[in-house]
């Protein structure tokens, strides 16, 4: 599919790549969060396949609740299966955003009895800048606790096992109502350059304050699942939620030169794709943080990481290891991410050795009994 969209003189490469189904669940995106019109083209005389693969998409992406919400607004038709689909989906969603918040509010009331400061990390906290928080995608509970070994007595008094050392040293692991909490001894995992003492000072000094916490953790979360794990759509969304909520004031105050390029690379993919208003770009001096042509690059290039398009796509995974195609680094050469590449080194020794750990604790456990 071809289609070429010229916007501030530069031709978004995406537009030549995506499929029909991608620029469907970003346009609907666009619609939802930024109270746009849907294109009513992208949605006419679509066969059942077109619907199978915008449910999967929608579903793999991790914003089929976002899209149904989208459908509905625009009252767009799609097949009874596919609707079904959606509805099940959000409906499962709401019912996990009502567990996660009973299972927070229990946490909570652990940690006061003992007068631990504790912080929920993205999930129900971020959700809260949507219209409708419970359509937001949740996985596990990332809970940070000011006073970790205090925590830990305090949840083994009420009878909560935790696993220790389980993954990584920024967190440990338990379950409550059959919901997989991280309890955060650090804010974020500790890499040498993209969690830097400087970066992991400010995160630490703000945290409880959504404004001035999220302009930094969202984009440094990100660059981390663009680089290790894999960025999906939702992570996006959240970006989305936070500069049309806050603006950029505080992204600038940050003077950290990686987070206003990749915020404004993510940036350029909410105007140009996700219809952002650029009034929410503005600064206090009435001029625009706008991304420049090398920032719309690296935007162009994350979205086509979301969907693996071929066209810029740079980063391949094999075994949960990030490799960087070097075929096209003429894509990246501005972008600043050899310091990232050396992290993917950095966290696969630093995953090596918990394991190690981890097999070291089993082993005792078993002579011991």
């Amino acid at each position: 599919m071809h289609i070429i969209k010229n916007i501030d003189n530069l031709a978004l490469l995406n537009y030549n790549y995506m499929e029909k189904v991608q620029l469907a669940i970003v346009n609907l995106l666009g619609s939802i969060l930024n109270d746009n019109k849907a294109d009513e083209k992208l949605f006419a005389d679509n066969p059942q396949e077109f619907w199978d693969s915008f449910y999967e998409q929608a579903y793999e992406q991790c914003v089929g609740p976002l899209i149904l919400d989208s459908i509905e607004k625009n009252g767009i038709q799609p097949p009874l299966r596919t609707k079904l689909k959606f509805i099940y989906l959000r409906d499962k969603t709401e019912k996990l955003y009502a567990i996660h918040l009973q299972t927070i509010l229990t946490l909570r009331k652990i940690m006061q009895s003992g007068n631990v400061r504790s912080h929920v990390i993205k999930g129900t906290d971020i959700a809260q800048l949507y219209k409708t928080p419970s359509h937001r995608k949740l996985g596990d509970i990332d809970f940070y606790v000011e006073d970790y070994p205090l925590a830990m007595k305090l949840l083994k008094a009420n009878g909560i096992k935790v696993e220790v050392g389980t993954f990584i040293e920024k967190h440990d692991n338990a379950k409550i109502n059959g919901v997989e909490i991280e309890l955060h001894k650090q804010i974020v995992q500790r890499y040498p350059t993209l969690s830097s003492k400087k970066r992991y000072s400010y995160l630490k000094k703000h945290v409880g304050d959504k404004a001035k916490f999220y302009c930094m953790y969202t984009i440094l979360h990100n660059i981390y699942h663009l680089t290790h794990t894999g960025l999906k759509m939702h992570m996006i969304c959240d970006w989305n939620q936070y500069v049309s909520t806050y603006g950029i004031q505080h992204i600038l105050e940050t003077k950290d030169e990686l987070v206003i390029k990749y915020a404004n690379a993510f940036n350029s993919i909410l105007i140009h794709y996700f219809g952002l208003s650029k009034e929410h770009l503005k600064k206090e001096d009435g001029t625009y943080m706008l991304p420049s042509e090398e920032e719309q690059l690296l935007g162009e290039e994350i979205l086509a990481t979301c969907f693996d398009l071929k066209n810029i796509l740079t980063i391949k995974r094999n075994g949960g290891i990030t490799y960087i195609n070097y075929e096209i680094a003429q894509y990246r050469h501005f972008l600043g991410f050899k310091a990232t590449v050396n992290e993917v080194l950095w966290s696969s020794l630093n995953q090596t050795l918990h394991l190690l750990l981890k097999i070291k604790t089993t082993i005792k456990r078993i002579f011991k009994a």
